[in-house]
């Protein structure tokens, strides 16, 4: 639940099933017939999925990382990446952190969250980094914080993912 957005807002009128499957629900909650509750709980279940189904494939969370973060062996990995990007993490020391061996890790992380361990880390970093900038924090202390050596790492990074520094980046969503 950690990984979903706090506020999910739907446009039930461009989303009809999970409309209709909310009506339901408060259709079947308001009756006393038989099976009612079998009823409300299986709607449930379908709304949430309808639900995550909406957040995936709107891009409000990535389905690798979604799929990563219930894993047995990853979550608390993905949460320890999240905490502590900083962290001098490479391939070898977040299969140590899992208790598996570098390839057999290497291979689950790349299966679950569809990138190399390295590649998600890279994009994790570089979004608590446009967060960090978004709240008009130097871009040194940044670089720092979400564990880049220096600002000219960061933005190094940020050429080759965005193609754009951090303060091109950050002029370019003041510009829109």
């Amino acid at each position: 639940m950690d990984k979903l957005p706090k506020l999910i807002c739907i446009d039930i009128e461009k989303n009809p099933l999970v409309s209709g499957t909310a009506d339901w629900i408060f259709s079947e909650a308001f009756t006393n017939s038989v099976g009612r509750k079998l009823i409300i709980d299986r709607l449930c279940d379908i709304f949430i999925v309808q639900v995550l189904r909406f957040v995936i494939e709107n891009g409000l969370v990535d389905a690798g990382t979604f799929a990563a973060s219930a894993h047995p062996k990853l979550s608390k990995l993905m949460m320890q990446l999240k905490n502590e990007p900083q962290r001098s993490w490479s391939v070898e020391s977040m299969a140590e952190y899992c208790a598996m061996s570098r390839s057999k890790f290497a291979s689950l992380f790349k299966d679950s969250v569809g990138q190399t361990p390295m590649e998600y880390l890279t994009a994790l970093r570089l979004s608590l980094a446009k967060d960090l900038l978004l709240r008009n924090k130097p871009v040194s202390l940044v670089a720092d914080e979400v564990g880049y050596d220096s600002a000219s790492s960061l933005a190094r990074a940020f050429k080759k993912q965005l193609d754009v520094t951090p303060k091109q980046w950050l002029k370019e969503r003041d510009d829109t």
